[in-house]
């Protein structure tokens, strides 16, 4: 089953990709039949300078309508326009990331799908495609980014695995991944399953991610 997510946007200014040095993968760390849900995770969670709201199909009509997007007026439609009668569990998510730094927030809109390996969910960010609004966005290569996650009741802690730690480990051949090196920075162009071994082996590893993000739940 395919789903996708349409969204309109009245009032536009957003930024397709969340800014920082974070670890790129051409290829996605879970597949749509292995990714799981993430109970509680849906709904909005911030702190200081920023805010990360988490939208499941068939939960997110209360979010809608509250406005967390400020001043933009914005509605979101999910539909199921696969081909496959099949039904293999669609737990995709709509996040909505909003830098809170400037006068004007800042919003990226993403896919998010959720692996369990190790005993730890990882979350893998894509940025959805609102088509090519002009020739030189049409020049940018969407990537997917991962991270560990730690959820309680009121609590959420987002760790990126951080690019500076992998071109170290790569530059040093203490670990072996398949690459491209860009003009700042590594792409990591290994598939799903080595994505997921590298994860299972270095994944406990503190010094692979970058400060974590520590979030509480906002009631709405």
């Amino acid at each position: 089953m395919t789903t996708y997510i349409k969204l309109i946007l009245l009032t536009l200014g957003l930024s397709i990709t969340l800014s920082g040095c974070f670890l790129k993968s051409l290829h996605p760390l879970v597949s749509e039949e292995e990714a799981v849900a993430v109970d509680g995770i849906t709904g909005v969670w911030e702190k200081d300078d920023q805010r990360w709201t988490f939208i499941k199909d068939g939960e997110f009509e209360d979010l809608k309508m509250t406005g967390i997007q400020g001043n933009e007026t914005f509605s979101i439609t999910m539909t199921d326009e696969g081909g496959d009668s099949t039904d293999t569990g669609d737990h995709s998510y709509m996040v909505i990331y909003e830098d809170l730094n400037e006068n004007r927030i800042d919003s990226s809109y993403f896919f998010g799908s959720f692996a369990m390996l190790n005993g730890d969910h990882y979350l893998d960010l894509f940025p959805l495609d609102f088509g090519s609004f002009d020739f030189e966005n049409s020049h940018y290569l969407p990537v997917h980014t991962f991270s560990k996650i730690r959820l309680t009741e009121d609590s959420l802690v987002i760790s990126l695995f951080k690019d500076s730690w992998i071109e170290e480990q790569i530059s040093e051949s203490r670990v072996r991944i398949k690459h491209e090196r860009t003009n700042d920075s590594v792409l990591i162009t290994a598939g799903t399953e080595e994505l997921q071994k590298f994860i299972i082996k270095y994944g406990t590893m503190s010094e692979a991610y970058r400060d974590p993000i520590n979030l509480k739940r906002i009631q709405l």
